[in-house]
């Protein structure tokens, strides 16, 4: 039974909400923490104008301060036991919401139900129902309460075509051409209804039958560029048009970004609609979530979707702050924080504080947890182990080669990677070998090896390990290359190398490190002018120390010294961790 809020408590939700109620919202969107207290501020004074006894009240306030902490499951649970005591179709709805926030269907469609029973007439109960539903396949079930539900809303009909998409997402067949006939029965294979239009092309869309998908896609859209179903379906069809695309991208982003300027429908389709334009156009779509993060603050699926929008766009310290909230949940959204948050410092060499979140995840009820995220982890710290400890990383990895049998190749490769990026050539010379006596074609484990060998001076064991997987694909651009830049580098054999990179660079003819490759074997065969076209090439697609290595190298042949220094000066400043070009301003007699 919760406990009802002090006199104290109560005071300071008051003095919050007559703060909040005086103050102008800022133009700028509020820190996280700011966030939440507003949103907790706007539901207390919904609480307190709601017809309700001070018993419920006291109830429902505290379920409010536990969302406010993120202990969504304690609020759920309160608020399912006031709409059962009440039968008050608000609080079954404010329920329905938490529920639906989270990541348990289950949960979520008994809450809707719930909601349902108290407000058979309230389409938005309808909406609910339908989508949870479907969510947990009862697709009939779903089709049943929408074609039964009396003086049928605009709204109530479009969930014909959302019950359609969220079973196409369950990719069952025999439900979706289901629907179809249902549909088709009733209304026709070419009807007048925008609504029917979105459903059959969702259908369609699910069966791979693209051109009747995008017929029905534009139909719908243009009677309904409002729609959330209607958008998404359209956007779909534009980014599958071929030889436009490019340009259909920006028309879908443009229909997405006036789709959220005119547009407030419930959380989980802004989310979707907000994924879905993150990955066209993350500029826009950040407004969109950063709004909703203010409204929703207890939602870790919004949290989710921001922190995955900012570490898609290379900026993962912006994301941090996402994951580091999410951590306090604790629903499996605290899981997939803490795995992330390892990741993230693991990147930024911050291994203590890596390792301390992969011990977290893996301290909480593993039953809970995806198991390729409970193993990833488990291979994250032995990982990370090896950088520490050595002797404890190879006593982990060998532990985890025996718990997890299937995953043996997976780990040697791990091992064999680590040890090798440590530069123990002969340690991992010994642990790819042991790898590569069971598994005695992966590819992964003889270039790791190959690096290995030439890291140990060992060309010749280098270059049949190479050439191993060279009978396994001769059409392996990187064994090409890897084969082709040891034989420039290491030996005298410039001309067979040569020919190895040409065919390399005519399968890959953008690949940045092929490119720098070519360069070089030109630079030693003593053609430095081609050399430097080449180089330039590479370092104008990707600033990396070894191709700016290798530009001033040949800048020097070609005797323009200024140059090369500006090179590597610039270098030095653009990557202020490298040990390789210091050596290299020093060994060019480049030094200030």
């Amino acid at each position: 039974m919760p406990r009802f809020p002090s006199p104290r408590i109560l005071a300071l939700l008051l003095a919050l909400i007559a703060l909040h109620g005086c103050a102008t919202k800022p133009a700028q969107p509020l820190p996280p923490a700011e966030a939440r207290a507003v949103a907790l501020a706007d539901q207390v004074a919904v609480l307190l104008a709601h017809p309700l006894d001070a018993r419920t009240r006291a109830q429902l306030l505290v379920a409010e301060t536990q969302l406010y902490r993120r202990n969504n499951d304690a609020a759920l649970d309160i608020y399912r036991s006031a709409a059962e005591q009440t039968a008050d179709p608000y609080i079954a709805r404010r329920a329905a919401e938490i529920a639906l926030a989270g990541r348990d269907r289950f949960q979520a469609l008994d809450a809707a139900l719930a909601y349902l029973e108290l407000a058979p007439a309230d389409p938005h109960a309808v909406v609910v129902a339908v989508r949870s539903l479907v969510r947990n396949g009862e697709v009939e079930a779903a089709w049943e309460l929408l074609s039964t539900t009396p003086g049928k809303t605009l709204e109530v009909r479009l969930l014909t075509g959302d019950a359609v998409r969220l079973a196409g997402q369950m990719r069952d067949n025999f439900q979706i051409k289901w629907l179809h006939e249902q549909l088709v029965g009733t209304y026709g294979s070419d009807p007048k209804s925008a609504e029917i239009q979105l459903a059959l092309g969702l259908i369609h869309r699910q069966l791979n039958e693209w051109q009747a998908a995008a017929d029905y896609a534009a139909q719908a859209f243009a009677q309904m560029p409002d729609n959330a179903a209607a958008l998404r379906l359209h956007v779909d069809m534009l980014l599958r048009s071929g030889n436009e695309r490019e340009n259909k991208r920006e028309e879908a982003a443009a229909a997405m970004r006036t789709w959220f300027a005119r547009n407030s429908g419930d959380l989980a389709t802004r989310i979707e609609i907000a994924e879905l334009l993150a990955e066209i156009d993350p500029a826009a779509a950040l407004p969109a979530l950063t709004k909703m993060n203010a409204q929703y603050p207890w939602s870790g699926r919004v949290l989710w979707a921001l922190a995955r929008l900012h570490q898609n766009a290379g900026a993962p310290d912006q994301a941090l702050p996402y994951y580091q909230q999410m951590a306090e949940f604790t629903d499996d959204f605290r899981a997939l924080a803490l795995f992330n948050l390892g990741r993230i410092y693991e990147q930024q060499k911050d291994l203590p504080q890596a390792a301390e979140n992969y011990r977290a995840l893996l301290a909480g009820d593993l039953s809970r947890i995806r198991p390729e995220i409970v193993f990833s982890a488990q291979t994250s710290l032995a990982r990370i182990a090896y950088q520490t400890d050595a002797g404890t990383g190879a006593a982990l990895f060998a532990q985890l080669r025996d718990r997890y049998p299937d995953e043996r190749r997976t780990l040697f490769r791990e091992e064999g990677a680590v040890l090798a990026e440590q530069d123990r050539p002969t340690k991992a010379i010994a642990i790819l070998s042991e790898g590569l006596a069971d598994y005695p074609d992966d590819r992964s484990m003889l270039y790791t090896r190959a690096l290995a060998y030439e890291q140990a001076d060992k060309i010749a064991a280098a270059e049949a390990d190479l050439r191993r997987m060279l009978a396994l694909n001769a059409e392996d651009a990187t064994a090409l290359n890897a084969l082709g830049y040891t034989l420039t580098d290491r030996t005298d054999r410039h001309a067979e190398a040569l020919k190895l990179i040409q065919r390399a660079l005519a399968i890959e003819p953008e690949n940045p490190a092929i490119i720098d490759s070519m360069g070089w074997v030109l630079h030693r065969l003593g053609r430095h002018e081609e050399a430097l076209a080449y180089l330039q090439r590479a370092h104008a697609a990707l600033v990396d120390e070894e191709i700016i290595a290798h530009l001033a190298e040949v800048l020097m042949a070609l005797d323009r010294r200024e140059e090369a220094k500006a090179i590597l000066e610039q270098g030095l400043k653009d990557l202020s961790d490298s040990t390789l070009l210091p050596q290299t301003r020093t060994r060019l007699g480049l030094d200030p």
